[in-house]
This record gives structure tokens, sequence and C-alpha cells, in this order.
């Protein structure tokens, strides 16, 4: 066993994992921050802690036993929780299982037939996803699937068996994408259904593909040119060889999720609107019939998103999670849910409800530990918990934590969600309703009187998602802490806002960086009035779509209005050419529902991309990305920052690779190494003496 994973276990202290700052398997965590001659040194640990945005974990529903998947400086373990006999799980009880290297983590199953975890992940952090086959006993690996990128699966009933949907290339509009089946000992590869680029209905990768008891059919979901927000429903029999798509191809959905089958019934999350084809209509829970060809509505959901922890076959049980606003007729403002629901498939009506959660479920590393009990992760602030809950009971006494992850992270924000008015709110009648929401978050330290205030507007990714005052980002509170003011702002586009303003996540769609855009510009001068910044020390930041819309706002200019401009821009991953990106993404519906069919829209894809007007550059850029990202690739920033140096703006830009990252930061040293590079920039830029 290798220091750090003698290192990780030590952390398991009486319940909870803690650790001491300032270093990390033999490594300096401190950033520095220089300004007038002062240097100030900052644990980049009270921020990201070991790089964690949830406890990601694999559960044997066999043995109970519960597996930790931990990144450290730049490798990662697997720790095993064994329960005890009281039926509680003791992290003091945790040992070290396996080295897991260099690999992203996306999910895992567990198979109780032949025990053995079957879990997504790569090589190297180079997203090139695939099946493989982890042996807890064995402590070994082994890569079942040889897609060139395969993104979603599931195991047949039996468990004899992988469903799963890939394609022949990695990424690209190109691409080829099939559902296939393979043996779980990896033998018997066999294509069940493959579509060709630019056909009507193309298999949609990122819903996994269920098949029945029999395995006589298999449901997944398919799209038109791969647009994710016309997702239907495909049915494809076995025996016949022929496929037929079951749901009604006029309405919009954002969401189409089937979950599982029992008999003839697949149970599905439907975001189907009938009274209003053209809206997406709130997530809600359905069955389909494979008899007679219906969808009936067994669960309709009055907020804005329904999330599936887990559907548990045997017992019949789903766990959902409820989260938005929902409208009330004796509140003028919407009213917040936030809670969890156990949907009974054989009563057909819900058993159980935790109503009022003080804490955020992430469903993407959510198990099954059967006989009623679901393991899922949850995050509060800085506290990041794995926990169970037992759907026999009622209230606090139905949940009990296996692990506190307490990061002991700063305190840096103090939040207010603000809504303001942006450009074309006065269109509108109710204009209460027809406002942006942001989140500021508030530097908790004072400054000297006579240091200038700076501001950073934050764009998160997406576009379709939301950000949420309690939601803990490590650009953010790092920024906070350094004393800038951060505005996140919800523009057109975000999700959990349609039932406030009707359409609002579409709003985006064909119009990227137009109403968005201009919703981060009134942000922006919002903020500056509210906290009396001056206009030319609030930049902008951001992630993945964010980091987009920075390269986006670095080379547009207002000549009717010179203070609309941003000053300076950090994007992280960002997309500055999207027509190269259209043949190299692994999400290439993410640009086809964005900027619609590229043979028909080219010149939109040119127009709306930042990298075409890199000689109106005239301010300060930082382009962080990593090497081995297949979400944006990161030649598209390497082209922009060539075309930069081209055009005479090499004294402007500055390039920043980050060595085996993929579409986030995977590791403690490479976070340390654009973090270091961002507090430099902001030296230059927007500098804050101490």
């Amino acid at each position: 066993m290798n220091l750090l994973m003698l290192f990780l276990l030590s952390l398991f202290v009486g319940g909870q994992i803690a650790w001491a700052g300032g270093e990390l398997d033999g490594h300096s965590t401190f950033l520095h921050y220089n300004v007038a001659g002062k240097t100030k040194e900052i644990d980049l640990r009270l921020f990201v802690g070991f790089g964690d945005n949830a406890v990601k974990s694999m559960a044997d529903s066999v043995t109970k036993t519960i597996y930790l998947v931990r990144n450290g400086w730049d490798t990662t373990g697997i720790f095993a929780i064994p329960q005890g006999i009281d039926g509680k799980w003791d992290p003091s009880k945790a040992s070290f299982v396996m080295d897991f290297g260099r690999r992203s983590y996306w999910a895992s199953l567990y198979n109780s037939l032949d025990h053995n975890f079957y879990v997504q992940t790569d090589v190297e952090n180079n997203e090139n996803l695939n099946i493989w086959r982890l042996n807890p006993r064995s402590k070994t690996l082994t890569q079942i699937t040889h897609s060139a990128y395969l993104g979603s699966y599931a195991l047949s009933p039996n468990g004899n068996s992988l469903y799963y949907a890939g394609r022949d290339k990695i990424a690209g509009w190109n691409a080829s994408p099939c559902v296939q089946k393979i043996n779980i000992n990896g033998s018997g590869e066999e294509n069940l259904y493959c579509t060709k680029p630019g056909v009507d209905q193309q298999i949609f990768l990122y819903e996994p593909p269920r098949a029945n008891q029999k395995e006589s059919v298999v449901a997944f979901v398919v799209s038109p040119g791969s647009s994710y927000n016309l997702l239907n429903l495909g049915i494809y029999d076995t025996v016949s060889k022929k496929f037929e798509v079951v749901s009604d191809t006029k309405y919009t959905r954002l969401r189409l999720s089937p979950l599982g089958w029992r008999g003839d019934d697949l149970y599905l999350i439907n975001s189907e609107n009938h009274s209003n084809p053209k809206n997406n209509g709130s997530q809600s829970l359905y069955k389909f019939n494979l008899q007679t060809k219906k969808f009936t509505l067994l669960l309709k959901n009055e907020v804005d998103a329904m999330e599936v922890a887990d559907f548990d076959p045997q017992s019949g049980q789903i766990l959902l999670k409820e989260s938005g606003f929902k409208k009330s007729k004796f509140k003028k403002s919407p009213t917040k849910v936030n809670r969890i629901l156990v949907y009974d498939t054989n009563a057909e009506k819900v058993t159980a409800s935790y109503g009022s959660l003080d804490f955020d479920v992430t469903d993407y590393y959510t198990q099954v530990l059967g006989n009623g009990q679901f393991l899922f992760s949850a995050n509060k602030g800085d506290n990041f918990a794995l926990d169970v809950v037992d759907t026999s009971q009622r209230g606090a006494s139905a949940f009990h934590t296996v692990v506190s992850i307490n990061q002991q992270l700063a305190q840096a924000c103090d939040t207010e969600v603000l809504n303001f008015d942006t450009f074309d709110t006065p269109t509108y009648h109710d204009n209460s309703t027809h406002q942006i929401q942001g989140i500021v978050f508030k530097p908790a330290v004072e400054l000297p009187d006579k240091v200038p205030a700076a501001g950073v507007i934050f764009a998160h990714g997406g576009p379709q998602m939301q950000l949420k005052k309690d939601d803990w980002n490590s650009t953010i509170q790092l920024l906070c802490h350094m004393g800038y003011y951060v505005f996140g702002v919800n523009p057109r586009g975000s999700t959990g806002f349609d039932s406030t303003w009707p359409g609002f996540s579409t709003l985006v769609n064909n119009h990227w960086g137009e109403g968005d855009f201009k919703d981060y510009i009134y942000g922006r001068k919002f903020l500056a009035k509210k906290y009396n910044i001056p206009l030319e020390r609030i930049g902008i930041t951001g992630e993945s779509y964010g980091g987009y819309m920075s390269d986006w706002a670095i080379t547009q200019h207002d000549k009717s209005d010179p203070q609309n401009d941003f000053p300076w821009a950090i994007p992280f991953y960002g997309a500055p050419d999207l027509l190269g990106m259209l043949t190299t993404t692994d999400v290439p519906f993410v640009l086809v529902t964005g900027m619609g069919d590229p043979a028909t829209n080219k010149d939109s894809y040119i127009s709306h991309s930042p990298i075409t007007f890199a000689a109106d550059v005239t301010n300060p850029i930082l382009l962080i990305h990593g090497q081995n990202d297949h979400r944006i690739p990161i030649e598209g920033t390497r082209k922009f920052y060539a075309k930069l140096v081209s055009v005479g703006k090499k004294d402007l830009v500055t390039l920043v690779e980050t060595r085996g990252d993929g579409h986030e930061f995977s590791y403690m040293n490479t976070e340390l190494q654009a973090y270091q590079a961002v507090l430099d920039f902001l030296a230059k830029v927007a500098p804050l003496e101490r």
C-alpha cells in the first residue's frame, strides 16, 4: 500500500473523514497571491478537499458492504466499509481495497449473479468510456466492452448480459451509435440496433437500454438528429429484429428516462406536455405497457424537476427526488420543494415521503441495497455524506449516515438570492416573474477602505443547468475568499424556472450567446450598482457552456455602450469554435439542440463562435483546459489561442493546459496548477491589496 493510501485510510476516524490542511501525499497544497509586494498563502484544500463534488460509492447488495471511491493527489483509491451486526456501517472499520489508478469514475452496477461490479470508466482519464468488471476480492479490473465511447448501460434482469449504448467513434457528429449486448464474461458482443448520422430517430446515448425479463424487447431513447429536447421512446424486438418509436413524436421532451421493466410495464420519467406541445412539461412518472402501447401517468410532478435516485425491480420501489419551486394560490412567491418520495409499483402509489430535506441528493452515485434500502450521496455546504434511507421507516429515523466527509472547507461566502430586470423584462406584464435570478456570493472578509471592490460574473454550464444557493463550487469559493464578489446568474436557458416563466429553459435554443449573454450584461450592471463596484473591475468566468460564454463575452463589443464590454475573462474548458467542436465532441446533441442542424445552419455555427471574432479582442483572457477533454476537446481552445496570437493578441492571452484532465479537474495537482494561474491573472487585471 503506498503512502497516499495509508494517508487516506488514516482519515476514517469516528464516523467522519477529516484531515489537516497544507499538504497531500507529501505535496504542498498552498496557492500564492502576490499583490503590491505582499504575498498571501491560501490552502487550496480549503476549497476543493479531494476534488469531490459528491461521495462516489459502490454497494454490494448481498454482503451490504459499501465501497468509497476517493480521489487523491494524482490517483484514486477504493475503500470498503462493512456492515456491522447491528446493521450499521462504521467508517473506522474501513479497509483499503485497491488502487483505481488515474481513471474517471462515472457509474457502477453490482451483479449479484457473479458478485462483481460493472463500472463505467476509462484509462488515464481519457474519457474513452467502457464497462470494466471490478472484482474487489481478487482486486482486479478487467475491460468487458470495447466501444470507442460508451454512454450508458444496464444489466439484464437475470444478470447474464449487459445492454449498452455506444458508438464507433469517441466523438463527432459523424459517429454511428448502436445499442449493443454482451455477455458478462466479455463474449458474444452483438449489435442489436444501429443508426447512422442524420437519420430521423437516432439513438440517444445517455439513457441506458432496458431489456425486459424475457429479453424479448429492449427499450431505449432516440431523438431526431441527436437533438435532446425531442426525445422519444423506441422499442426493439429481439426476435423479429424490428424497431418502432412508440411515443408521440410531436411533443417536446427534455427528459425521458426508462427505469426498468416489471412484466409488460416499463416505468419511466417523462417530461411530456400534452397541453402545450411547444413547451417542456414537468418531469413526471409514467408507465408504458408493451401490449396496449399506451402511456399512463402515475405520479404528476408539480415542481420543475423529478430526478430518479434508483429503481429496485425486485421490490418494485422507485426512489425519486423532487426539487424546484411550486406555485401556491395563497403565496405570492413560489414555494421551494426538496423532498424524497418512494413510489411502490405494486400499490401504484407513493408509500413514503420525506420532505423539507436540508441536504441535496446527488443521483449519480445511488445504489440499491435491497430490502427497501437505498444508498445515496448527499451534500450540504462543506459536508459530503453517504446516506442510507430505509423506506420501511418514517421521518428522520429512516436515514442513516454511513460516512460524513467534513472537508473543513473555508466558509468564504455569504450568499443571497437576488432577482434583477433584464433587457426584455418590461415587455412582460408581470415583471415579478419575468426577471432573472442571480445568487450573489459576498466575501466574508473585509478589505481596507482604500481598496476598490472587484467582482466576477459566474456563468454555469449546460446551458440547461442551474446554479443554486447551496451549491459548493471551488472557483466561486476561492474567489470569495480572496475578496471578490461573485454573481452567479441563472440566465434564460437555465432549468428550474419554467413554472414561473414558461419555456424559460428552451429560450436559449438556437440563440446561444444572444439573450443569455444580455442577461449576463444586465447582471454585471446590477452587481456593480448594488455593491458599488467599478464596472471595469467586474469580469467573467465559467465552466463548460459557461466557458463558452466567457470566450464569447471577451470577443463582443457594444459600440453604442462600451460599458457593456467585459474587461477580462477566465473560461474553464470553453468552446470557442462551435463548428470544429461538432466533429470532435462526445456530446454533439448539445450543439444540435443549441444551434440547430449543421447542414442548414453552418453559417450560424460560425457567427456564434468566439474564434470568429478573435481579432476584436482588446482585453485579457486566461484559457484553462484539460488535455483529455472529449466533451469540449482542447483542440478548439488551442486553435483559439493560436488565432489570438496570429492577430497580434499574444500579450492578452494565456493558455493553461492541465495534464490528464477531462471535462473537469480530476486530482489536486492539476487544480493547484489551474488555480495558481487564476490568482496570478487576477493579481494583474483586478488586484485586491490587503
